[in-house]
């Protein structure tokens, strides 16, 4: 990572992070801002790994606390990141149904 050639680096965490309490790890080794402020740019960053589990999801408690922080930005191009889909992937969902 040190390679890189960038004024700034958001790392998001995902599902492969969070395995056998990795998630532990990856804080330390990788700090991050939820909220990181570039300019007339804001990038938020919303978890959606669980520990031990393939899939992901953003709790109603996360979206509350999105709202409120895209709000305080009115001013700016907004951004977030986030590791899983937004919505399920057709085929993984059909697959799912006929196991």
């Amino acid at each position: 990572m040190k390679k890189l050639k960038a004024d700034k680096v958001i790392y998001v965490s995902g599902n492969h992070d969070y395995r056998s309490t990795g998630y532990l790890l990856f804080r330390r080794l990788f700090p991050f801002l939820q909220i990181t402020d570039i300019e007339d740019i804001v990038i938020v960053i919303v978890s959606s790994a669980r520990p031990d589990r393939d899939d992901g999801e953003v709790g109603h408690r996360q979206n509350l606390w999105l709202e409120s922080a895209l709000a305080k930005h009115q001013d700016k191009l907004k951004i977030v990141a986030i590791h899983h889909h937004i919505i399920p992937v057709p085929e993984r969902v059909l697959i799912k149904s006929l196991s």
